[in-house]
C-alpha cells in the first residue's frame, strides 16, 4: 500500500483526531478528506495543511464537475487561514452535503476580502462595528449577474450574512473568537426580508405554457423520429473509424438528408429532447436526471390502469433511491437516452480495465460509480475524458433545443420542477390542452398517489400542494376584485363578501382573508365553472344554477364557444326532433344568462358565428 492509501480504520482514526483537534482548539496536520475505494481501502484526498482541499465525490451529485468539488484557501488572508480551515473542517465533520459546504465557503469569502481591505488582521479583531460596516458595504454592492446594475438580491444578502454568523459560531470557545456580529438582529432582518411571507414566493420562474408547448412539440417530433435516428447513430458508431467521406456516404445511402455535422446535431437535439421530456413530465431535478441509470424504471397495474415510474437517486433531501410517477412518453425518452449513451458506457468499461491493470484505485472507483449512467459526455480536450454531464451542459443542450424550436426563452433545468407542479395543478383545474395526457395520472387524489410506493418523492407532493394553494388563492383574489364579472350560484355570496368591510377588518386585510379562506375552500374545475363543493353529489353539469359554483371571466371563452355551437345547431334543429330542439333552446338560454352576467357582447358573439340568421 503506497503512502497515499490507507485502510478504512486508519482513515477513520485520523478523522477522529481531526474532530478532537477542532473540539480542543489544537493544531492538526493529518487527513481531512479521503475517498473510500470499492476494495475497502481509502485514498487520501487532502491533508489539513494543504491549500486546496478536495472533497470526496460521493458528497456531490454525479453531475457536479471536479472543479466545484474543491475548497481553495490560497486567497484567504494569512491571519484568517486557520479560522477558515476550522470553519470548513467543522462542516465536513458535521456531514453537510458537498455543495452546501462549497457554497457556504463561497459566501464567506467576500467577508475575508472586506476584512483584508480595511486592514483587520485577525478574527479576534472583528468587532460588531466592523461587521455592521460590512453589512452596509454588502447592501451597496451591485449584482454581477444583473445587466441593469441592480443591487444584490435579498436572498444573496441573507446568504452572505448567514456565512458571517456561521463563521462566528465556528470560533466560539477558541482563541480567535469574536463578539456576536449582531446580537440584537439577524441575517434575515439585516437583509430587510422580515415579512411573514418574505420567503414564501418562489424565485424560480414558471415556464409559460405557450413556450413549453412549442419546445415540447419540437422534442416530441425528435422522439417520434428516434428509431430512425438511433439506427443511423448505432451504425455510424460502429464505423466511426472510417473517413468523414465514407461516413457521409453511408448516411446518404440510408436516406439521411444531410451530412455528418447535421446528423450529429440531430443526435444532440434528440438527447436534449429526452432530457426535456423527462424534466417536464416527471418533476425530477437536474441532479436526479443525471443520477438515472440504464434500466431504472418499472410499472405496476392498479384498477386495470398501468402506472409507470422512473427510479433515480435524490441527494436534495437525503432520501437516496427515489421513484417518480411518470407518463409512458418519459419511459420512451429514458430508453432512448440509454441507447444514446451506450457507446460511452462501453468505452468506460475499457477504461475501467485499464485502470485496474494499472492499479489506479481512484480512477477505477470513479468509473465504477458512473458506468451505468444514462447522462454521459466526453471532453475531447481531455483525451475524451468521460463523466456525467454537468448542470450547465444540460442547460446548454436545452437552450440549443429551444433555439431549434424558435422559442424565445432562456431555459434552466431548475425551472422544470416548479413548472411541473404548476402544470399538474392546472391540469387538475382543467386548464391544459396539448399537455393534458402527460399529466393525467396526477389528477387522482393525492392520498391515492402516496400509496403507490414508499420510495415516491414525497417532497414533490408538497410542492404540488403549495402550487395548488397558490392557484386557489389567486382564483379567490380574482373573485374578490370588484371589477371581476361573476355568474353562477355562489355569485351573490361572493359579491356580498366584497362589500363587507368588517370581515376584512376581522382578518386584518383582504390578503389575510384570502390566505385563510383559500385554505378552507376546495376549488376544482368542471370545464365550464369553478366548483367549491366539498361533499358528494353534483348537479349534473347545471353549473350556472348550482349553489357551489362560481363562473368568472376566465371561463367566458368556454361559454362563448358553447353558445356559438348551440346557435349553429339551431340551424339544423329540424333534423334532431322535438327533444333535441328543446335541448338546444334550453342550452342557448343557459349560455345567454351566464354571458350576460359576465358582461359579454351578445350581438358581437352572434356575428362571429358563421351562418347565423
Amino acid at each position: 500500500m503506497n503512502s497515499n492509501t490507507l485502510t478504512k480504520n486508519e482513515a477513520e482514526a485520523d478523522i477522529l483526531k481531526l474532530s478532537e483537534a477542532i473540539k480542543d482548539d489544537k493544531p492538526y496536520a493529518g487527513i481531512v478528506t479521503y475517498q473510500k475505494l470499492s476494495g475497502g481501502s481509502c485514498i487520501i484526498l487532502s491533508r489539513y495543511p494543504d491549500m486546496l482541499w478536495q472533497l470526496p465525490e460521493n458528497m456531490f451529485p454525479k453531475s457536479t464537475p471536479p472543479s466545484r468539488q474543491t475548497i481553495d484557501f490560497k486567497k484567504v488572508p494569512k491571519g484568517y487561514l486557520d479560522a477558515a480551515k476550522r470553519y470548513v473542517a467543522g462542516r465536513i465533520l458535521s456531514g453537510k452535503a458537498g455543495g452546501t459546504i462549497v457554497n457556504k465557503y463561497k459566501n464567506l469569502q467576500p467577508f475575508f476580502k472586506y476584512l483584508d481591505s480595511i486592514d483587520c488582521k485577525n478574527p479576534s479583531d472583528i468587532t460588531p462595528f466592523v461587521v455592521m460596516q460590512y453589512v452596509v458595504h454588502v447592501k451597496s454592492w451591485k449584482s454581477q449577474s444583473a445587466n441593469n446594475g441592480e443591487l444584490l438580491s435579498q436572498g444573496t444578502k441573507i446568504l452572505r450574512f448567514l456565512a458571517v454568523e456561521g463563521f462566528y459560531q465556528s470560533l466560539v470557545g477558541t482563541e480567535q473568537q469574536f463578539l456576536h456580529p449582531w446580537p440584537d438582529s439577524s441575517a434575515k432582518m439585516l437583509a430587510e426580508a422580515t415579512g411573514s411571507r418574505a420567503f414564501l414566493k418562489p424565485k424560480t420562474e414558471v415556464i409559460p405554457e405557450d413556450v413549453f408547448v412549442r419546445i415540447f412539440q419540437c422534442a416530441n417530433d425528435y422522439l417520434e423520429r428516434s428509431e430512425e435516428l438511433i439506427g443511423l447513430f448505432e451504425d455510424d458508431n460502429e464505423n466511426a473509424s472510417q473517413s468523414r467521406y465514407k461516413r457521409n456516404t453511408r448516411l446518404a445511402s440510408q436516406g439521411y438528408k444531410g451530412k455528418l455535422k447535421a446528423f450529429n446535431n440531430d443526435i444532440q437535439m434528440l438527447e436534449a429532447s429526452c432530457w426535456l421530456i423527462i424534466l417536464g413530465t416527471v418533476g425530477i431535478r437536474n441532479h436526479e436526471l443525471c443520477e438515472i441509470e440504464e434500466g431504472n424504471h418499472y410499472s405496476k397495474v392498479e384498477d386495470e390502469e398501468r402506472y409507470h415510474f422512473i427510479v433515480s437517486k435524490s441527494l436534495k433531501t437525503s432520501e437516496g433511491i427515489t421513484s417518480w410517477l411518470c407518463p409512458e412518453i418519459a419511459i420512451t425518452a429514458l430508453e432512448m437516452m440509454t441507447r444514446l449513451s451506450r457507446p460511452l458506457r462501453d468505452e468506460l468499461a475499457s477504461q475501467l480495465q485499464i485502470a485496474l491493470d494499472q492499479n489506479n484505485g481512484k480512477e477505477a472507483h470513479r468509473i465504477k460509480s458512473i458506468i451505468s449512467s444514462c447522462v454521459l459526455g466526453a471532453t475531447k480536450s481531455k483525451r475524451n475524458y468521460i463523466n456525467v454531464l454537468s448542470g450547465s451542459s444540460i442547460n446548454n443542450g436545452l437552450n440549443k433545443l429551444a433555439e431549434k424550436a424558435g422559442v424565445d426563452w432562456h431555459f434552466a433545468s431548475h425551472q422544470f420542477r416548479r413548472t411541473f407542479a404548476h402544470f399538474v395543478v392546472h391540469n387538475q383545474l382543467g386548464d391544459l390542452r396539448y399537455l393534458r395526457d402527460h399529466y393525467k395520472h396526477w389528477s387522482l387524489d393525492m392520498t391515492a398517489l402516496y400509496g403507490f410506493d414508499d420510495d415516491l418523492d414525497l417532497e414533490l407532493f408538497s410542492e404540488i400542494n403549495m402550487a395548488y394553494k397558490e392557484k386557489g388563492a389567486n382564483i379567490l383574489e380574482h373573485w374578490l376584485d370588484d371589477s371581476t364579472p361573476l355568474a353562477g350560484g355562489l355569485k351573490d355570496n361572493i359579491i356580498a363578501l366584497r362589500n363587507k368591510d368588517e370581515v376584512v377588518r376581522t382578518y386584518g386585510s383582504q390578503k389575510q382573508l384570502i390566505d385563510t379562506v383559500s385554505d378552507n375552500v376546495i376549488v376544482r374545475s368542471t370545464g365550464i365553472a369553478w366548483c367549491t363543493n366539498d361533499s358528494f353529489g353534483c348537479g349534473g353539469g347545471q353549473c350556472e344554477d348550482c349553489e357551489h359554483s362560481v363562473i368568472d371571466d376566465s371561463l367566458q371563452y368556454h361559454w362563448e364557444a358553447m353558445y356559438a355551437q348551440q346557435l349553429e345547431l339551431r340551424l339544423i334543429a329540424g333534423e334532431v326532433g322535438p327533444g333535441g330542439s328543446a335541448t338546444i333552446e334550453r342550452t342557448i338560454k343557459r349560455c345567454e344568462k351566464v354571458l350576460t352576467d359576465l358582461g359579454a357582447d351578445m350581438n358581437e358573439i352572434k356575428k362571429r358565428v358563421a351562418g347565423y340568421a
